[in-house]
């Protein structure tokens, strides 16, 4: 019987993977949770960024998403070494972070974290440039406002949808090209930051 139960856990979890499905199935104290909500993150990080022909960008977002994935396999004792400081911020009503140069990657990065409400309208096409200039404040803007509030994903938009219901921008600039990827906002209202980080709060 013990046997059974666990080809089923099994068989469910594959399938969960294959159709993913969302991410709020599992608890968050769950490091396989995490390991998850990686594979989803990187996958819609593709997707965006084949979109935009920007491919020459995918090594610098997942060297943020591994840095993220880095901290929390550390929280729960799965790896050591050094590793950034990092430090919290509570935006319930949204705010956005810059970086000058994101973890010492020689890349100039912004991040736009939405509330419900906004996050909603950038869903369905009615986010305006000038309340995203608000959530900006007074942080510089990478690019044009326009080219944050263009983009679609179906993967990102569910698991917004069955997450946290908030959504988040990141743009990124190295010397010779930028890209814009959207990612479910899925510790909101908080967000980690690190060293070296400017923030605006809505």
């Amino acid at each position: 019987m013990k046997k059974i139960k666990k080809y089923i856990l099994l068989v469910l979890s594959l399938v969960m993977l294959m159709t993913a499905s969302p991410i709020q199935a599992k608890n968050e104290e769950d490091l396989s949770y995490w390991e998850d909500l990686y594979k989803i993150e990187l996958k819609s990080v593709i997707a965006q960024l084949e979109e935009q022909d920007a491919m020459a960008h995918l090594p610098i977002y997942k060297a943020i998403l591994d840095s993220k994935y880095e901290l929390v396999q550390s929280n729960f004792g799965e790896k050591n070494g050094q590793l950034q400081s990092t430090y919290n911020a509570y935006m319930p009503n949204g705010g956005s972070i810059y970086y000058s140069d994101y973890l010492g990657y020689g890349v100039e990065v912004s991040q736009v974290y939405l509330n419900t409400a906004d996050s909603n309208k950038y869903m369905n096409g009615t986010l305006t440039s000038s309340v995203l200039n608000v959530v900006i404040g007074h942080l510089p803007i990478i690019g044009t406002l326009l080219s944050y509030l263009n983009l679609r994903n179906d993967i990102v938009f569910r698991n917004v949808r069955n997450g946290t219901g908030r959504l988040y921008i990141m743009k990124s600039k190295s010397l010779d090209s930028e890209s814009t990827v959207i990612f479910h906002w899925s510790t909101a209202p908080n967000v980690t930051y690190y060293s070296g980080a400017r923030i605006n709060y809505k």
